[in-house]
């Protein structure tokens, strides 16, 4: 049985969880399924200029950089290195 603070921590968690991995999903469907010549995930991409972390170009790496932007847009901290890039995105 879980005290009453541990059930609130792991409910906080959980929404927390929840709200990352829709913002995820939303902001990589963005990528996946709006303009492919100008989305957020190609100015990524360019703006890296890096091979290495690229290698695997498909929807597990699009959702795995829409989960790094998701925690650090939750977070506060928001470093700005992904951003909208087309009108739809800025929606």
């Amino acid at each position: 049985e879980f005290t009453h603070s541990q059930a609130t921590l792991l409910k906080s968690i959980a929404a927390v969880f929840f709200a990352v991995h829709i913002m995820g999903c939303l902001w990589s469907t963005m990528a996946m399924c709006g303009e492919e010549a100008h989305c957020w995930y190609d100015l990524y991409k360019t703006t890296k200029n890096d091979e290495t972390l690229f290698m695997y170009d498909g929807p597990g790496t699009v959702y795995m950089c829409a989960i790094y932007w998701a925690i650090y847009t939750l977070t506060g901290i928001g470093y700005g290195d992904i951003v909208p890039a087309s009108p739809m995105e800025y929606f």
